[in-house]
């Protein structure tokens, strides 16, 4: 994740998101990574959103986790986000991501 290359930065993201994801298979600090990334306004929004998804699936296994996310999203100035991330980010406060 420390790569310069946004594009493998962004396929890697994108092949981990496509895993089954488990309760057990929690990464705290990989976790830290998405968020962070997902409220960056300097990252693209392709890794914006992949971050938000990961986020999201890491933390519907643990109500507290789940709550802190729905914490930032909305805190998130939703004005500066392109399509892509809003578009994400509305989908999962109203439950339709899956």
């Amino acid at each position: 994740m420390r790569t310069k290359n946004l594009s493998v930065r962004r396929l890697t993201l994108y092949i981990i998101e496509r895993q089954k994801m488990e309760v057990d298979d929690l990464r705290t600090d990989f976790l830290d990574f998405c968020l962070d990334q997902m409220i960056r306004i300097e990252e693209p929004p392709a890794i914006q959103a992949v971050c938000m998804k990961l986020a999201y699936r890491m933390c519907r296994f643990y109500p507290e986790l789940s709550a802190e996310l729905k914490r930032t999203l909305e805190t998130m100035e939703i004005d500066y986000y392109k399509p892509a991330v809003k578009c994400v980010r509305n989908r999962i406060l109203s439950g339709k991501l899956k």
